[in-house]
């Protein structure tokens, strides 16, 4: 499964007129979030969480503040990382300097309880519409989405070129190689210029696996 969506993510990539793309359990923006129960330090509350990519951070724009981004080493058997946001770092942490930090997820179904270490920070943005505050939002490696939790749905973010012949290209290209796959495409563009802001082109592709 890890393996098949970071293949997924590479083939996509490599169409010319691609920028970049990443897979991810969350499309910012369309209303949908997954919040889980967190302890840090002597905090409890709940945050966001999204699990992500390596890719995902470039390919959304979104800066790293501190700490490194997730690599394609951070896998299921490897030590549980997350990177936060600058709210979750406020409300956990106070504003302390959050690197090494541990994060202890509370148990849930489909969703055993875990220890994760922070490894890095980046900027506020907005998660589920533009006119909320930014909450707590908390980033996993996609790789590290318990085998529990693994659905046969993913979403993928796209930046593109361009725009219709990219994402065309990119059409052919998964119904050539992966034909059992129902795609799905949305323009990420058109739904912020909705929400009246958006400056680039970007597409959302739904896959899915059966």
């Amino acid at each position: 499964e890890a393996r098949f969506k970071r293949q997924l993510v590479e083939d996509v990539r490599a169409i010319p007129g691609i920028q970049n793309a990443a897979a991810t359990t969350t499309v910012p923006l369309n209303g949908s979030s997954w919040s889980h129960g967190v302890h840090v330090d002597q905090n409890e509350g709940e945050s966001h969480f999204t699990y992500a990519s390596p890719s995902y951070f470039a390919t959304m724009g979104i800066p790293l503040l501190t700490g490194r981004n997730f690599t394609n080493e951070d896998t299921a058997n490897a030590p549980y990382v997350l990177i936060v946001n600058q709210a979750f770092v406020r409300k956990f942490l106070g504003g302390a300097q959050p690197i090494g930090h541990l994060v202890r997820v509370l148990p849930e179904p489909n969703y055993p309880a875990r220890t994760y270490q922070i490894v890095g920070t980046i900027a506020d943005t907005k998660y589920n519409n533009l006119r909320d505050e930014v909450p707590p939002t908390a980033f996993v490696p996609v790789d590290q989405l318990p085998v529990e939790a693994q659905h046969s749905w993913m979403a993928m973010m796209i930046a593109t070129n361009g725009g219709a012949a990219e994402i065309a290209a990119v059409r052919r290209t998964l119904e050539a190689k992966y034909p059992e796959m129902i795609l799905q495409f949305f323009n990420f563009q058109q739904d912020i210029r909705d929400q009246l802001v958006g400056d680039r082109m970007m597409a959302m592709l739904s896959g899915f696996f059966g």
